[in-house]
């Protein structure tokens, strides 16, 4: 889907979270990898303020490195 121009921050459910918000929440690690780079975005707050990037720290440490390894495109393309 992500090939064929799916938006990856599009809010999938009520409390306003986006593919990369639940990817997290699930500990899908690959799938949060790949949402990064097709261009989800770090500072997306859903309706309890929270970024992926908040969610990322309070639940799943293992996630951290996400921010730090992969360059977002939103930050080298100065969105």
């Amino acid at each position: 889907m992500l090939r064929a121009n799916a938006d990856p921050n599009m809010e999938c459910t009520e409390d306003g979270d986006t593919p990369l918000h639940k990817a997290i929440r699930g500990s899908h690690y690959d799938t949060a990898k790949l949402l990064i780079r097709y261009n989800a975005k770090l500072d997306h707050r859903n309706k309890q303020g929270e970024t992926p990037k908040d969610v990322a720290a309070s639940y799943k440490e293992r996630f951290i490195d996400l921010f730090v390894d992969i360059p977002s495109p939103n930050v080298l393309e100065g969105n």
